[in-house]
């Protein structure tokens, strides 16, 4: 289904050779990164576009503009893509900007399930209620496009509206959303920056240290583990090691709420670590008698006293885990 949109959402682009992308103003954090992400598509496929806005953007979004993605160098309107609301009337001086209607066409892409389709307006949907934000969705839409349109901007934009719609990953997240989380960061996203702007009071090490694990995360849908690893490189120094693990595994144990089992291995200075964190003591009980390791507040510790390879030492943890399920 994905490609299916993929396609629509890329036909409309180059047949409306002006296009006004109109954000959401209720969802403004995601759907303003996402209006930049896609203004970047709409000029990568020779559509000229531009993000209509009515009041000026959040402060902390301002360092995903450019003097290009603005409506005010749009004279010529083919279509109107709206990010996270149904079509509505637009306050637009039309001396400044002419629209045209024949037919009068539209595109929406939104998270929620709030369309009504008995508009007489010819529409094109794309529409995942299990999507986070809206720039999931349009992250997903544009890698099953063309993953070559993907530039690092774009992928540093939609990061940007995942994380602020999400809160960071605070709310509860499918895996779908790590995944293309992870995926984004493949592609370059700036995960430094959109930490320094969205987050500027969260020790930057730590955020950091996150994007690492969230980059390498892994998930077994039908066991319901997730995984990830921290390298040794990643770790500045011992003495902030506590801290920053701590943050990494509330972040995991608070906000990835479908998985009954996390493992995050930990590549030491000295040695391996993994912690290996369940929703409840009874998903662990069988490893741990088999391992001979203690249980308290629902983790178990493993420690390897030579420090290997993380990925295959917490692989190794995570099929012996598979095994007692």
């Amino acid at each position: 289904m994905t490609s299916l949109h993929a396609n629509t959402l890329e036909q409309f682009i180059k047949k409306s050779k002006g296009i006004l992308i109109v954000p959401a103003k209720d969802k403004i954090k995601d759907t303003f990164p996402a209006a930049i992400a896609l203004s970047y598509v709409c000029k990568k496929l020779g559509s000229n576009s531009g993000v209509y806005l009515l009041k000026e953007s959040p402060e902390q979004l301002k360092f995903l503009i450019n003097n290009k993605t603005d409506s005010s160098g749009l004279a010529l309107v083919e279509g109107i893509i709206f990010l996270g609301s149904e079509p509505h009337d637009l306050k637009i001086d039309t001396n400044e900007m002419v629209f045209v209607k024949n037919p009068f066409r539209t595109f929406i892409l939104n998270s929620r399930a709030a369309h009504n389709k008995s508009s007489d307006s010819p529409k094109n949907y794309i529409l995942d209620i299990s999507a986070s934000s809206v720039s999931e969705i349009l992250a997903r839409t544009i890698k099953s496009m063309d993953e070559e349109l993907i530039t690092r901007e774009m992928a540093t934009a939609l990061l940007t509206g995942l994380i602020a719609s999400t809160q960071n990953f605070r709310l509860a997240v499918r895996p779908q959303t790590l995944f293309i989380a992870a995926y984004l960061i493949s592609k370059g996203a700036d995960n430094e920056k959109i930490a320094k702007q969205l987050y500027k009071t969260r020790p930057l090490n730590s955020v950091k240290l996150w994007g690492h694990a969230l980059s390498r995360f892994s998930y077994d849908n039908n066991k319901k583990i997730g995984w990830s690893f921290i390298k040794k490189d990643d770790l500045k120094n011992k003495n902030e090691n506590r801290s920053q693990i701590s943050f990494i595994l509330n972040e995991f144990k608070n906000n990835f709420t479908e998985a009954n089992i996390f493992v995050l291995g930990i590549s030491h200075f000295d040695y391996y670590l993994a912690v290996v964190h369940a929703k409840n003591d009874d998903y662990l009980k069988t490893f741990a008698r088999k391992h001979k390791l203690s249980i308290k507040n629902s983790s178990v510790l493993v420690r390897a006293s030579k420090n290997g390879n993380p990925e295959s030492l917490t692989q190794k943890i995570v099929e012996a885990l598979k095994k007692t399920l």
